[in-house]
C-alpha cells in the first residue's frame, strides 16, 4: 500500500495544514481525523468542564473566570446576609440591655 493519492489527501485533510506535513504523507489522513476529533470534543461529565477545549481557550478562560466571580459573589452575598442578621440581633440585644439599665 503506497501513499494516498492527492484526491484522498484532499478528502481526508479537511482544514489540516498540510504544508508542514509534506514529509509525512502517510499520516496526514490519521492526523486530520485526530484534529477533527479534538475540535469536536465536548465535555461528558461535570469535571470535564474544567478541561480547556482545543479550539478556543480564551472562551474557556472567560467562562471559568465568570464562574469564579459568580461563586465569590454568592459567598459575599451570603456573608452580607449573615452580617445583617447578626447586626440586627446585636441591635436587639443592645436595646434590651439599655432597657434593663433604665429599670424597664
Amino acid at each position: 500500500m503506497g501513499p494516498p493519492s492527492n484526491e484522498e489527501r484532499e478528502d481526508a485533510t479537511g482544514d489540516l495544514d498540510t504544508t508542514a506535513l509534506g514529509a509525512f504523507e502517510i499520516f496526514v489522513p490519521h492526523l486530520s481525523q485526530v484534529q477533527k476529533q479534538m475540535q469536536d470534543w465536548k465535555p461528558q461529565s461535570f469535571w470535564d468542564f474544567f478541561i480547556p477545549g482545543y479550539n478556543d481557550r480564551v472562551a474557556w478562560i472567560t467562562a471559568i473566570t465568570g464562574v469564579l466571580f459568580g461563586i465569590l459573589g454568592i459567598i459575599w452575598g451570603l456573608a452580607a446576609m449573615i452580617q445583617a442578621i447578626t447586626g440586627a440581633i446585636a441591635l436587639k440585644i443592645s436595646y434590651d440591655s439599655l432597657n434593663l439599665q433604665r429599670g424597664g
